[in-house]
């Protein structure tokens, strides 16, 4: 196994496997554990809309971020959550976890419902840019039917709130 590229929250891995009895190599992405965030502000969820430069667009998104060597998963979830929109989480539930591409990325992502949710201040990173939306569950959920909301991270989280009465 050799790392072919190296940042600061992913890496690519050339992988040499054995499958059905061949010798085969294939590349791995090692990316750091993401934590995805639903909180609500007055009956409203807190969304973002992201400019995405992989994609050239801007999406509409529920707040979400990786999380730093040593950190626990709930303390990543409030850290990225403030860091992004502003607003302070004093609580973090764990809902469920998920591995969204398991063919390509050995990551886990970490689904939170945030409590607590007071005003804080952002502190985001130099790359990011993005605007605060908060929207309501039914427009949230009418996006998703629509088409008009695409982020996978966040269609699955969103409609596991909604089939567990969270919104």
């Amino acid at each position: 196994m050799a790392i072919k590229y190296r940042s600061d929250i992913f890496s690519v891995e050339e992988v040499r496997v054995e499958v059905n009895g061949k010798r085969m190599r294939f590349d791995r992405i090692n990316e750091n554990d993401v934590v995805v965030m639903l909180a609500l502000v007055g009956g409203r969820i807190v969304m973002e809309r992201v400019k995405r430069v992989a994609i050239g667009e801007r999406l509409l998104e529920v707040p979400a971020g990786h999380i730093e060597r040593g950190e626990s998963a709930a303390g990543a979830a409030k850290r990225e959550f403030e860091e992004e929109t502003g607003y302070r989480a004093s609580g973090a539930r764990l809902l469920f976890r998920a591995r969204m591409a398991p063919g390509l990325v050995n990551n886990i992502h970490n689904y939170f419902l945030l409590t607590g949710i007071g005003k804080g201040g952002p502190h985001r990173d130099a790359g990011e840019e993005m605007g605060i939306v908060l929207v309501s569950p039914e427009r949230a959920l009418s996006m998703v039917r629509s088409g008009g909301l695409t982020d996978g991270k966040s269609i699955m989280l969103l409609l596991w709130a909604a089939r567990e009465g969270l919104i």
